[in-house]
């Protein structure tokens, strides 16, 4: 009798214990043993940022011109991000720096608490740049290719550098992504007060400004500026609003108004959006980027008001 009270009390505790296991569990106890509420994914850079040695990107058809003379007829080219020529040995790389980016991840089935499954199930994910935010583009350079497609590789011995490395600071920028079933109006949404505005360069002369180089021989000159910064105007933040869609060939048309074969990328500009420029330390002429001329700069230039309401950028192959 003693072994059997025994079992009957292991029993119920067992049998109590399942009962409780059993229970449904509300939305907040289910978010903190299992990520209901959805994801959070920091990107901690080190301190010497994510680094990229290049980026090509290859166009395969060419273009239609006569032939170079050294060559039997014409070659694919690259447009190129990063450092360039034998072993990678020239040039700036392609770097992101700042803080933690921050990205949240969230699912939902698109309906409401009156039903069991939603009909526009979507997936949004939200990107937060840090405060410090710099993405340093690389050198851009043009390049030969070699190859068959999808195993094509860069020319390094036939590669030209028209554009100095830009270094672009983004600083607490926003953006939505929506998959599936987006509510937002467009997939991705960039929104976001991006404290400063928007830069491009730093204070020194060549460092990650925008120095367009003339290659021709017998000129070799260049046109700089030290650093452009964009504003809202009147403000002296940027407040962005800009959706970015991927059309398919009839709405591409419809949007931007052309009558091509292909969709594309569309980007589009949110609201009334008017915004101020500064470039600062326009220059042209003699100097090597990063090597000011006594005299070289032409001054600054400013352009306020710049009306974009209504633009429309359409992006497409060819």
């Amino acid at each position: 009798m003693k072994l059997f009270n025994q079992l009957a009390l292991v029993t119920a505790i067992a049998a109590s214990g399942s009962a409780y296991a059993m229970q449904s569990m509300d939305d907040s106890a289910l978010s903190s043993t299992t990520g209901q509420d959805g994801l959070t994914v920091l990107i901690v850079p080190p301190a010497g940022g994510i680094k990229i040695d290049q980026i090509a990107i290859f166009d395969k058809d060419a273009l239609a011109t006569a032939a170079p003379t050294t060559t039997a007829g014409n070659e694919a080219g690259a447009i190129l991000l990063g450092k360039n020529g034998p072993a990678l040995g020239t040039g700036t790389g392609f770097s992101i720096t700042g803080g933690a980016i921050t990205v949240k991840i969230d699912a939902t089935g698109g309906g409401n608490s009156t039903v069991t499954s939603g009909l526009a199930p979507m997936l949004n994910i939200n990107v937060k740049l840090p405060n410090n935010f710099v993405l340093n583009t690389g050198d851009i350079s043009v390049a030969g290719a070699q190859g068959a497609a999808g195993a094509q590789t860069v020319d390094s011995n036939n590669n030209t550098t028209f554009l100095s490395s830009l270094s672009i600071g983004l600083p607490n920028a926003s953006l939505n992504i929506q998959l599936g079933n987006p509510t937002q109006g467009a997939m991705v949404n960039v929104l976001g007060t991006v404290t400063g505005g928007l830069s491009i360069g730093t204070a020194g002369t060549g460092v990650g400004g925008i120095y367009l180089k003339d290659n021709t021989a017998g000129y070799l000159g260049s046109l700089g500026v030290q650093k452009l910064t964009l504003t809202s105007n009147g403000s002296a933040d940027l407040n962005l609003n800009v959706n970015v869609d991927v059309a398919n060939v009839a709405n591409y048309n419809t949007i931007t108004g052309s009558a091509g074969t292909v969709g594309g990328l569309v980007v589009q500009f949110a609201g009334t959006p008017k915004f101020d420029v500064y470039m600062q330390a326009v220059t042209m002429g003699g100097s090597v980027a990063g090597t000011p001329i006594a005299g070289e700069s032409i001054g600054d230039v400013k352009i306020t008001g710049l009306d974009l309401t209504g633009v429309k950028v359409g992006i497409s192959g060819h």
